[in-house]
């Protein structure tokens, strides 16, 4: 039996060389828009977006992946939206990290009756970045937890504090009105609590939650103080042993708006992604040029 090698009593670390994760992925983008937050009820309108199939290629801390739409996986027919949804999670151990590039455009509804109107004028953008630092966080891997490029060993749970910064436009045509953010910077400061909890010996469950707020950002003047509620959540359940993964990691992120007095915008982003994760320690042949200064690899123990 091959032994696992332990970076620390907490945390295993199976150094692997090469590893192989494909993914079914859902990603959702939806808005919701009320004219007066307390006494109006909020029109939801959704983009409609397919599954997706994708691969990631890790080597040693780098790693690359790539992935495509499945046809015919849209949820709702008849409701064409377009869109660019790039999403990238960096769970280090000191700093962690979310990308985001998200373009939008058609989006459909739904009445009291369930019938589906499409919106093809509706759309979207954001760019931007979130980073956070988790306090008392040594004896819990990020990368465990939702990568599964690590074993978590036991529980724990940590603080999480950061900063998000984008640039954001909307365009959401409603009746004879335009509902729009033109080139609207973002600041956000949010805290939070993460989690985890292994169970008979290889499973493991752990979520994560945060609570802030994003004030405009203007340049040019100052703006008034008006802060609105973010929120972002994650939840992974998964499998892990030495060889291979399997975990379904589910990721949120809300952030509102009030684009004039008592109108209300919700703008909700996120991403389910079922993962299966192959370790392999040996470096193929034709890919053996790639150690090249990367050293002598840590011994592996046999049992």
């Amino acid at each position: 039996m091959l032994a696992q090698t332990s970076d620390t009593a907490s945390i295993e670390n199976f150094r692997e060389t090469l590893s192989l994760r494909p993914m079914l992925i859902y990603t959702y983008n939806s808005l919701s828009f009320s004219e007066s937050r307390f006494t109006d009820p909020e029109v939801d309108y959704i983009a409609n977006a397919p599954l997706a199939m994708g691969l990631r290629l890790g080597w040693h801390s780098y790693g690359i992946s790539y992935s495509f739409n499945i046809p015919g996986t849209q949820f709702v027919p008849n409701a064409p939206s377009k869109m660019f949804d790039f999403q990238y999670h960096h769970n280090g151990r000191w700093l962690l990290g979310d990308l985001y590039l998200l373009a939008y455009r058609g989006y459909y509804t739904r009445d009291s009756a369930r019938r589906v109107t499409f919106h093809p004028n509706v759309s979207f953008l954001r760019i931007g970045a979130r980073a956070s630092y988790p306090i008392q966080g040594d004896n819990l891997s990020y990368s465990a937890i939702f990568d599964q490029g690590e074993s978590q060993r036991v529980t724990a749970f940590c603080f999480p504090v950061g900063l998000g910064f984008y640039y954001q436009r909307l365009f959401l045509p409603k009746g004879r009105e335009i509902i729009q953010l033109n080139e609207r910077y973002t600041l956000e400061i949010f805290v939070g609590m993460t989690g985890v909890v292994p169970f008979r010996k290889h499973y493991f469950a752990a979520a994560e939650a945060s609570i802030g707020f994003s004030h405009p950002v203007n340049f040019n003047h100052a703006v008034a103080f008006s802060p609105t509620l973010t929120t972002a959540a994650r939840i992974s359940i998964g499998y892990t042993v030495r060889l291979w993964s399997l975990a379904l990691v589910i990721y949120s992120h809300t952030m509102d708006f009030a684009p004039a007095p008592k109108q209300y915008i919700s703008l909700r982003s996120g991403t389910v992604e079922l993962a299966y994760t192959l370790r392999l320690f040996a470096m193929p042949k034709a890919l053996r040029w790639l150690e090249y200064g990367q050293g002598q690899r840590l011994p592996t123990s046999v049992e």
